[in-house]
Parts: structure tokens; C-alpha cells; sequence
């Protein structure tokens, strides 16, 4: 059912956009991510990531393991650990089921289960016809505090530098000081749905530094695929 309605809401909301077909894109994406999305032990949920040509710093994903992320994102990371730190980031939010509790808070349980249990297919259109809340959607903070976590745990998983989401958030910061806060609203999507205030930040920071003496070693150079993935997309 997950699956189901995240593949419903990424086909309408892709229907006005532009996806990245190119082969070289593609399988750009799929090398550099690979080595992660294969390292999460939670096997319910099969990982499609696709790129959109997008100009704004955003990535999101939807129930069942539908992931979106922006051109503006990869153009704007400075590493393959930073972005994989936002896919990782990201794949914690499906697993921890983070969008699907907040539609249940949001309509109440009951008429979940009804929808799940196909009582009513009307009711799952309507679900579906709201698809945006679950585009826009801002979690709490105990869910993006889980989602940092989970992340970490799943970079660490991959042999991947889990300091990549540090990366990013400071790199964001520091572009939205620069930009002022009129210009960061429109360009700095990542931060309206996944605020980061500089408590997130030094907790990550914090647990990086306290693993850093296990950290395993990056199995594999990813910048290779990073750089031809950027350059695929131009």
C-alpha cells in the first residue's frame, strides 16, 4: 500500500516536471548510489531515485522508496559523501515510516486502515489527490533527529564517510548568511522542509567525532561517479 501511494504521488508530480533521462545521468546515479541503498538492512522497500530538473537545493521522499533529487542539489554538494549523506538522510525518512505517520496524525487512523484495507478506493484517490502535503511536508523534530541517526548508522553501513550530512547542512547555512533570508526561502528548499538549526548540527558533529575511531574506511572512490553524474546533467 506504501508503495502504491508514493508511486501514485511521484506520477503526479512528475507529470509537470522535467525528469533526467540521459543514460549517463542514470547510470551515474545508480553507481554512486548503490553502494548504499545495498548496505540498508531493511529490505522491505526497493529504492527508485530519479533526478528533476530543478534549478532549487531540494531532495525528498515518498512512501514505498520513491526519492526525487534536484539538479540544484547536485550542483550544489561539494562531494559524493555529501550527497549520499542526503540520500541516506532520506532513506531513513521511508524506513522510519515518517511520512506515513504523519498521514495517519494528519486523517486519523481510522481512515487509513479503511484505504489499506481497500474498503473504500475513493478514499485512497482523496489521499492521493492531497499528494502535496506529502511533497511539502515539514517533519517534526523527532523525526528528522531519527532520520539523522538512522542515516548515519546507514553510511556507516555502506563503508561511506557519515560526516557528508554535516557537510551539506553547513554548506547550506553558510549559502543562506550569504544570500540573506529573502533569497534562501526560494533557492534553499532543503531547509524549509528539513530545518537544521546549529543544535541538529553539533549533535551530528558530536557523534561523528565519537565514532570517528571505528569509522571503517570508503571501500571504493565515489568521486569518480560523482563528478561524471555532474557532469551528465549539465
Amino acid at each position: 500500500w506504501e508503495q502504491s501511494l508514493g508511486q501514485s504521488v511521484f506520477e503526479q508530480y512528475t507529470a509537470n516536471r522535467k525528469l533526467v533521462d540521459s543514460q549517463a545521468a542514470n547510470a551515474g546515479l545508480e553507481k554512486l548510489t548503490m553502494p548504499l541503498l545495498q548496505s540498508i538492512p531493511d529490505r522491505r522497500y526497493n529504492f527508485k531515485v530519479y533526478i528533476v530538473r530543478d534549478p532549487s537545493i531540494n531532495a525528498f521522499a515518498l512512501p514505498g522508496g520513491y526519492m526525487v533529487l534536484n539538479t540544484g542539489l547536485i550542483e550544489a554538494v561539494g562531494s559524493a559523501d555529501e550527497l549520499l549523506g542526503v540520500v541516506a538522510h532520506e532513506c531513513a525518512h521511508v524506513t522510519q515510516q515518517h511520512g506515513l505517520r504523519k498521514l495517519i496524525d494528519s486523517l486519523g487512523l481510522y481512515l487509513i486502515v479503511k484505504a489499506f484495507l481497500g474498503a473504500k478506493t475513493d478514499l485512497l484517490g482523496g489521499i492521493i489527490e492531497n499528494g502535496a502535503f506529502l511533497l511539502n511536508q515539514q517533519f517534526s523534530r523527532y523525526f528528522e533527529r531519527e532520520a539523522d541517526e538512522t542515516g548515519f548508522e546507514y553510511m556507516m553501513n555502506a563503508h561511506l564517510n557519515p560526516g557528508g550530512l554535516i557537510l551539506f547542512f553547513q554548506r547550506l547555512e553558510a549559502e543562506r548568511k550569504k544570500s540573506g533570508t529573502s533569497n534562501a526561502a526560494e533557492t534553499l528548499s532543503f531547509l524549509s522542509t528539513h530545518p537544521a538549526p546549529s543544535s541538529r548540527i553539533e549533535y551530528l558533529h558530536n557523534k561523528w567525532q565519537e565514532t570517528a575511531s571505528r569509522m571503517p574506511g570508503t571501500t571504493r572512490n565515489l568521486e569518480i561517479e560523482f563528478n561524471a553524474l555532474r557532469n551528465a546533467i549539465k
